[in-house]
């Protein structure tokens, strides 16, 4: 099953496109010619290998990581022998400064030294995918966005000046926090937020967008789901009554919404999430 998770950099959102399992499959690669929609990046931890990337040809050995701007069609000539690790992923992002200058920094590809702080973020994720720890993919999400500041440093991009948060801005931004927190659960309205903070529907929508990344709806939802993630693993309410308390009309609604975010149903997240009574 394929998880999309999605990490913060420079107040942008970025999509990392993965296969939990190919957490597990570092010790192998198969790569025929082919291409991707998105950026894709290689982290060679232990042996070599060659990458060819258009009319590149990239002589890969640990600790060395190669990035791929989309479009570029890459392969390996050769089989690959020895010990071998690697760590990869794809990512994208909305057109913005950041995307900007990704593009500038590497506009077909770029390889860069893996640094050890970067080796030891991939070992950690390796590890925390191979464990059943509690908090599982909260971990997970924390440490893919260590991998992408990690990575971004490592090509060259230089950070987009995010700027400070004036005082004005910051008491709306506790505003739309406290709204969002409050009423999550009860489907909260573009209309009603704008008429408390006494401004426009499109100047809400573009603070929604710069400061949060999303829209309100959005917002709200995972609003939602963090209260869902909180009961399901600290309370022992059915489900059907954790839908209705989260104002969800009916439970088969809720179990739609959370399955398309954590890509499996409240059920089986709570029993991923309970810990085993220990005998006495």
């Amino acid at each position: 099953m394929k998880h999309l998770f999605e990490v913060r950099a420079c107040g942008e959102t970025i999509g990392l496109r993965t296969h939990e399992d190919l957490f597990q499959m570092q010790y192998v690669w198969a790569c025929d010619r082919h291409s991707h929609a998105d950026y894709e990046v290689h982290l060679i931890l232990r042996g070599n290998c060659v990458l060819n990337v258009g009319q590149a040809r990239y002589d890969l050995h640990a600790p060395q990581a190669v990035l791929i701007a989309p479009g570029q069609y890459h392969f390996l000539p050769q089989p690959l022998s020895g010990d071998f690790e690697r760590f990869s992923l794809c990512f994208s992002m909305k057109k913005g400064p950041l995307l900007s200058a990704l593009q500038a920094a590497v506009p077909a590809s770029i390889s860069f030294p893996i640094s050890r702080d970067l080796d030891t973020v991939c070992r950690s994720i390796f590890h925390e995918s191979a464990a059943n720890n509690p908090f599982r993919y909260d971990m997970l999400h924390t440490l893919l966005s260590a991998l992408m500041i990690h990575i971004f440093r490592g090509a060259g991009v230089s950070a987009p000046n995010a700027g400070f948060i004036h005082e004005r801005d910051e008491d709306m931004l506790n505003k739309i926090d406290t709204y969002i927190e409050k009423y999550a659960t009860r489907h909260g309205s573009l209309e009603e937020l704008t008429a408390n903070l006494k401004i426009s529907r499109r100047q809400l929508s573009r603070i929604l967008q710069k400061h949060y990344g999303k829209g309100l709806r959005e917002l709200l939802i995972r609003s939602r789901m963090d209260s869902a993630q909180w009961l399901l693993k600290n309370t022992q309410k059915p489900v059907a009554q954790i839908a209705g308390e989260l104002g969800y009309d009916s439970e088969s609604a809720f179990y739609q919404q959370f399955r398309s975010r954590f890509g499996m149903s409240p059920v089986q997240y709570r029993k991923s999430h309970t810990q085993p009574e220990t005998q006495t």
